[in-house]
């Protein structure tokens, strides 16, 4: 058998094999030897993040589903107002952020991302893991040490009670 000949059994045993490797990693899909990510989860994630980049409030809510569930370490909301109202107060905590790295895959991403905050806080290391359906983010999963988020509370605490 030449290169380009498959019978059948070859050709299923590829096709498994694709399909392992895609469900595995998630991140790319194979076509000919070349690897693309899933173009329209990859154009949501740079909307999103460019609307976060700029505090966008409105953008960022035009990528999220009406039902979207928030998770982090110090929160937890569902849907579109009680995020708003989250997004508004971490803008004041936020001066800029850098996307590292985003793996896609058709109905999910994941991305490392540095989140650059005032004192205390300083930088935020954070993965953030979405959930897709009908093309917005239903699910929206952070994940970083909040240790530094404590200590700012503290410290507004304490300024609180010298007054």
């Amino acid at each position: 058998m030449n290169a380009l000949t498959l019978n059948r059994r070859s050709a299923l045993v590829l096709a498994a094999a694709t399909g392992v490797s895609c469900a595995a990693g998630g991140a790319f899909a194979s076509t000919a030897g070349v690897f693309t990510m899933p173009d329209f989860t990859r154009e949501l994630c740079e909307r999103y993040y460019r609307a976060w980049q700029h505090k966008d409030l409105d953008r960022i809510l035009g990528c999220l589903h009406p039902d979207v569930t928030f998770k982090s370490p110090n929160a937890k909301t569902q849907g579109r107002d009680a995020y708003a109202a989250g997004a508004k107060r971490f803008f004041s905590l936020v001066e800029r952020l850098e996307v590292r790295s985003t793996f896609t895959a058709a109905d999910a991403a994941m991305a490392a991302v540095d989140f650059y905050c005032i004192q205390p806080i300083g930088i935020c290391p954070t993965a953030e893991r979405m959930a897709l359906k009908d093309g917005l983010i239903i699910e929206d999963e952070l994940f970083f040490d909040a240790r530094p988020f404590e200590a700012l509370a503290r410290t507004k605490v304490a300024r609180q009670g010298s007054k």
